[in-house]
């Protein structure tokens, strides 16, 4: 299943709100190193997404 949606919809027009708790989320890439970077985002709810199996 992925998603079928443009950031446009999803972060526009069917943005419902935003959670005031961040999530912190590591970078994943160890590719000859480990990575230094990572984000600290928060929560969305957003309505009417669309999905393609």
């Amino acid at each position: 299943m992925r998603f079928d949606d443009t950031l446009f919809r999803i972060l526009g027009e069917n943005l419902r709100g935003l959670t005031r708790q961040r999530e912190f989320l590591p970078s994943p890439d160890t590719y000859g190193s480990r990575s230094l970077r990572s984000s600290r985002l928060p929560g969305a709810l957003v309505e009417k997404l669309a999905f393609t199996l």
